[in-house]
Order: C-alpha cells, then structure tokens, then sequence
C-alpha cells in the first residue's frame, strides 16, 4: 500500500510541475515482473487472512526477499533517472525490515499521529507489516518516523527509505515526461521537423 501511495504521489508531483504523463506510454523498463511478484509475495503475508495464517512462520523471510526483489527491479534499471536514488532508498527499508524481523518499526506516538488504535500494534506488538518499536530495536531513525496527519486520507507513517522513492519516482516521471528544452509543438501539436521551416 505504502509503496503504491509514494508512486502516485510521485507522478501527481510530476504532473503538477509540467510531466505530460502520456510519455510514460512510452517507457520500457527492465524485468518489470519482479514488481508484481514482490507486491503478491506481501499480500500473501500481510493483506489475505489465510494465507498470512499459513505463511506465519516465514514472514521475515518472505517480507525481506519482497524487498529484495524490489531493490533487483531498481538495479537492473539504474540507468533510468531516479533509479540510483529509488534503490537507495529501497535498500534503507530493506535493510531495517531484515534487522527487525521482517517488519518495519514505527513508534506508537507515529503510529497515533495517523489517527491508527494504539490496541491494533501493542496487542500483540505487531500489525501488517509495521512492529512497535522499542529499546531493542534496530536503526529506528529508518523505520516509520514521518506521519501523516489522520485528517489526510489514507494517512500513513513514512521511512527516510520511503522518501528517497518518493523522489526517485518524482525524478524519474519528471525527466521521462517533460518536454525538451527549446522545443517547439506545431500547430497541430506535432513537433517540427528539419524539414520543415
């Protein structure tokens, strides 16, 4: 979900600053399927009841690898604007996931500030793929320590990890869609041709 959010957040910024988004029709990323299976591997574990029942015992694991599929998706794509900071920033919340038990730690006062039940995380400690963070927590400072306030919909706690996506996608859509410098649209919306005078 929280990836999804940054994504579009991403390309609204984009398009607010001048990104004609019909240039992203154009866009051919590599080993794009890692995306879909990284997204199915955390709905398995966090979003179905059944199977986050049955797939209890693995969540470190399948969480981790969802996140390392990810960070081989940005790699493979490092030439493409943005990327070398979207990987960074995947590897920020990889890492802090693998060091907590395949969660990412969120302190209660964030986790209330989004308008979220203090009971849904310190029940058990844990909830969806956030765990309460504690003394015994590892690189909190990269866990979930940005809120967004609960009046925002779907309002959500956010990583440094995450914001280096966020701007990765900015830049990416940005420099993808934005037309080029001292290029001039026809009247039929073509640009000229030097053939044409």
């Amino acid at each position: 979900m929280t990836l999804g959010i940054l994504l579009a957040l991403g390309i609204l910024a984009a398009a607010v600053a001048g990104a004609d988004l019909r240039g992203l029709g154009d866009v051919r990323l590599r080993h794009g399927w890692l995306i879909l299976v990284a997204f199915a591997l955390q709905l398995l574990v966090f979003a179905i009841p059944w199977t986050s029942h049955v797939l209890a015992g693995t969540t470190v694991t399948v969480h981790v690898m969802s996140y390392g599929l990810l960070l081989a998706f940005a790699v493979a794509n490092l030439r493409e604007p943005g990327f070398a900071v979207a990987a960074l920033g995947l590897a920020s919340n990889t890492l802090v996931i693998f060091l907590n038990h395949g969660r990412m730690p969120v302190a209660l006062s964030v986790w209330r500030s989004t308008g979220k039940a203090s009971g849904a995380i310190t029940e058990t400690g844990h909830y969806n793929n956030n765990v309460l963070a504690s003394a015994h927590t590892h690189l909190a400072f990269l866990g979930d320590v940005l809120p967004l306030p609960a009046a925002i919909p779907f309002a959500n706690a956010f990583s440094i990890g995450d914001l280096l996506l966020l701007v990765g996608a900015i830049v990416f859509v940005r420099r993808r869609c934005m037309p080029a410098k001292g290029s001039v649209d026809g009247p039929d919306g073509l640009r000229p041709t030097a053939s044409q005078h």
